[in-house]
């Protein structure tokens, strides 16, 4: 069975990456930025592109309730429903250049914001204001295809991360044991006989098990750089355009040149709010690579030789993606 398609309301921007690889400092870049809203994150829609590449559901359903998903937050976002007033949340319509204008919208009885009675208004000025819904997204080039194929016309912005950072920072973040049976967790889970495992180790499931503490990050995030890879290299031509991979040390080092870039891309201007980010962000700051040599020596002294082999080529495969970017 087909379904019939939402239509974009508006530009849609997807920010992409690992957990602790930066997501958050490019998402509010991107929402300081003129036109931009404020950061979405739904982890309940996350979840249907992993169901689909695990076989729970179709492509076709799939890509349907995605469309549909992001239609409604979208128009939701902008007449003021479930608005985030929260100040210290990243999300939070205090953490965007204009929160008076978030207000607005909510205090609003005019159709023009979605009154009770009619909503048709509020759609025609998300068009005319040609905003910029930004939205972050985790690990999720281990289903672009999905996403791509939903949202052809989209913009989507993949952060990578040094692997020594990502392990080391999940290892302090209790990310291979405790984290996982924490309520707060949004991470999928799988059933393995009768053990709850990330879907990130779906389809390393004996390894992953077997592993200790550290080794079990190193296989999840291998694992899943590997899906992403694949994924990624299965893409056509055009649609690998639609993918801007974003190296974090550029990022951090250098913001300047990635928000020329993002402005060039999304058409649009800085705000005087971005610098502000920028301040708060530590952007720009020195990547320091004697701290990236301790980690990296933590890790080892806890992980097997064969495991420091794929620690070897997971770094070896990040300075090829490096030396691409630049």
């Amino acid at each position: 069975m087909k379904f019939f398609k939402k239509e974009d309301l508006s530009k849609v921007v997807f920010v992409s990456g690992p957990t602790r690889s930066g997501k958050i400092i490019l998402s509010r870049i991107i929402s300081s930025l003129k036109r931009a809203e404020n950061i979405r994150v739904d982890h309940l829609i996350e979840q249907l592109p992993i169901m689909r590449r695990l076989g729970q559901i179709t492509d076709e359903a799939c890509e349907t309730l995605l469309k549909y998903s992001i239609h409604f937050l979208i128009y939701d976002n902008y007449i003021g429903r479930n608005s985030n007033f929260k100040t210290t949340d990243f999300t939070s319509i205090w953490n965007t250049p204009d929160p008076q204008k978030y207000l607005k919208r909510l205090w609003s009885n005019k159709k023009e914001y979605g009154d009770s009675s009619d909503g048709d208004d509020a759609i025609k000025r998300i068009k005319k204001e040609k905003i910029i819904f930004n939205m972050m997204i985790h690990y999720e080039l281990m289903h672009i295809d999905t996403y791509l194929n939903a949202f052809p016309k989209c913009h989507f912005y993949n952060l990578i991360r040094h692997p020594v950072d990502l392990i080391y920072s999940w290892s302090k973040k209790g990310y291979s044991n405790k984290f996982l049976l924490n309520p707060r967790n949004a991470t999928l889970m799988i059933n393995y006989k009768g053990k709850p495992l990330p879907y990130y180790a779906a389809g390393i499931e004996d390894k992953f098990t077997k592993g200790n503490t550290t080794e079990k990050l190193v296989y999840m995030i291998n694992h899943s750089m590997n899906i992403s890879n694949e994924k990624f290299n299965s893409l056509d031509r055009n649609k690998k355009r639609k993918v801007r991979n974003i190296i974090f040390d550029d990022l951090v080092t250098n913001p300047k040149k990635i928000i020329s870039k993002l402005c060039h891309e999304l058409n649009t201007e800085v705000t005087s709010y971005t610098q502000e980010i920028l301040q708060e962000e530590r952007c720009p700051r020195v990547i320091d690579l004697v701290e990236r040599k301790k980690k990296l020596s933590y890790i080892e002294k806890n992980i097997s030789k064969a495991t420091i082999k794929i620690l070897e080529e997971m770094i070896n495969d990040y300075e090829k993606k490096n030396k691409v970017n630049e």
